[in-house]
C-alpha cells in the first residue's frame, strides 16, 4: 500500500462510513497459505502443524467479513467434523488439533478454549443474520448456551466471569486464573442480546472489571489471578508479562464502535500503551505491565493490532505510521499465521472492510450502499 493510500483509509477509518471495497486479497492470500482445501486453518510453524479452534473461529469471522459463503461452509464443517467430535450441538471444539507422536492426526487437547467459542458463536449468529441462513442462527444459540453452562462460572465479589475453559483455571477454591484477551467487549454485548433468556450482560458487566483489574497501570498483562476480598494479582506462572496474548485487549477495545458505552473509559486507561509506542517507535514483544518495563521488538502482527487502537485513542499520524509499517512487511508477515490474523483484523478494519456497530453486530463493506 502507497503512503499516499494509507493517508486517505487513516481519514476514512475513524467512520463508519468508509468505502466499500470488493476483494480482500489478504484475505485470498491467508485462505491460499493457511487453509486447506477441506477448511482447515494450518499453522505449519509449529512441529505438529497444529489447528486451534481460536484460528478456526477467527477465519469463519473473515469469511463472513469477505462475504465467501463457501469458504464459511468448508471452515465449520471441518470444525465440527474434527473438533467437535461430529456434532457442535453436543461438544464444544477441543482447543488444538494435530499431529501427534504416532504420525497420527486426532485431537491433541480436548479442552475447550472461551475465546474461540465465543467467536464461533458471534461468527454463526452474525452469518445468519448478514445471509438469512436461519441454521446458522439456531447453532449459534446451542452452542451459546453450551458456552454458558460450561465456561462461565461466579467470581465472588466480581459476578458472572468467563473462565478462559471448562477445566485447568480454577486451581484452589478462592483462586482463578483469568485471560484478559478473551473478553472482546463488542461480542460479550451482541451475545448479551442474541441469547436474552441467559444473563450475559453480568458477563459483559465483569469482563469490564477483569479488564481494568488485570491493568492497574493501564497495561494489559497475557493473564491474571483474582481471589475474591483480594482483588487481582499477577498471575504466578506468567507474572505481570504482557505479549502475544495482551495485544489482543488493544485490538479488540480499537475495534468498538464509536458510540459503544465502554470505548472511552476503556481507550483511556489503556492509553500508556501508545505512549510506549510513541517513545520507541515500534510495538515492544513483552511488556511488565506492573512496571512499564518493555522489551524486544514486537513482530508486525503487534503493529496492525494497534492500528484500530490508535485511530480510537484519536492519534491519526501514529496510525498512519503503523500503516506504512505493516504495508511495508506485508509479504514477510503472511509467512506467520498469528501475525497474519493481526493484520487481517487490524488492516481490514483500517482498510473499512468491516466495523462493530454499537450493539456488537457486525457490519461488513459489502452490507453498506456504496
Amino acid at each position: 500500500m502507497a503512503a499516499a493510500t494509507v493517508v486517505f483509509v487513516a481519514g476514512m477509518s475513524a467512520s463508519a462510513a468508509a468505502s466499500c471495497p470488493s476483494q480482500w486479497p489478504d484475505w485470498e492470500q491467508f485462505k491460499a497459505r493457511f487453509i486447506s482445501v477441506d477448511g482447515r486453518v494450518i499453522d505449519s510453524s509449529t512441529p505438529r502443524a497444529v489447528t486451534v479452534s481460536e484460528g478456526q473461529a477467527y477465519a469463519l469471522f473473515f469469511a463472513l467479513v469477505a462475504d465467501d459463503r463457501r469458504q464459511f461452509g468448508r471452515l465449520l464443517e471441518w470444525t465440527e467434523n474434527n473438533l467437535a467430535a461430529g456434532d457442535l450441538t453436543r461438544n464444544l471444539p477441543a482447543w488444538q488439533w494435530g499431529r501427534r507422536d504416532d504420525g497420527q492426526w486426532a485431537v491433541l487437547d480436548a479442552n475447550p478454549a472461551a475465546d474461540a467459542d465465543v467467536w464461533l458463536v458471534y461468527a454463526l449468529d452474525q452469518a445468519g443474520r448478514l445471509w438469512q441462513e436461519p441454521y446458522y442462527r439456531s447453532l449459534s444459540a446451542v452452542i451459546a448456551r453450551q458456552v454458558f453452562a460450561r465456561e462461565t462460572a461466579e467470581l465472588g465479589g466480581l459476578g458472572l466471569g468467563l473462565l478462559p475453559a471448562p477445566e485447568g483455571f480454577h486451581p484452589a477454591p478462592d483462586l482463578w486464573r483469568l485471560n484478559p484477551s478473551y473478553l472482546p467487549p463488542m461480542l460479550l454485548r451482541a451475545l448479551a442480546r442474541s441469547q436474552p433468556e441467559r444473563p450475559w450482560g453480568r458477563v459483559l458487566d465483569s469482563s469490564e472489571q477483569v479488564l481494568v483489574g488485570a491493568a492497574p497501570g493501564g497495561l494489559a498483562p497475557d493473564w491474571v489471578e483474582y481471589r475474591p476480598g483480594r482483588g487481582f494479582s499477577p498471575d504466578s506462572i506468567t507474572r505481570a508479562t504482557g505479549s502475544y496474548d495482551a495485544i489482543r485487549v488493544y485490538l479488540w477495545l480499537g475495534l468498538m464502535a464509536e458510540a459503544a458505552p465502554e470505548r472511552p473509559g476503556l481507550v483511556r486507561h489503556f492509553a500508556p500503551m501508545l505512549e510506549l509506542l510513541r517513545a520507541d517507535g515500534w510495538p515492544p514483544e513483552t511488556i511488565d505491565a506492573l512496571s512499564g518495563r518493555a522489551q524486544g521488538r514486537g513482530p508486525v502482527g503487534f503493529a496492525a493490532a494497534l492500528l484500530p487502537f490508535a485511530v480510537a485513542a484519536g492519534d491519526h499520524a501514529l496510525a498512519v505510521r503503523l500503516a506504512q509499517q505493516v504495508a511495508q512487511q506485508r509479504d514477510a508477515l503472511r509467512e506467520r499465521y498469528y501475525d497474519t490474523v493481526l493484520m487481517l483484523f487490524g488492516m481490514g478494519w483500517f482498510e473499512g472492510r468491516y466495523r462493530f456497530a454499537a450493539e456488537g453486530d457486525l457490519v461488513p463493506a459489502w452490507s453498506r450502499a456504496c
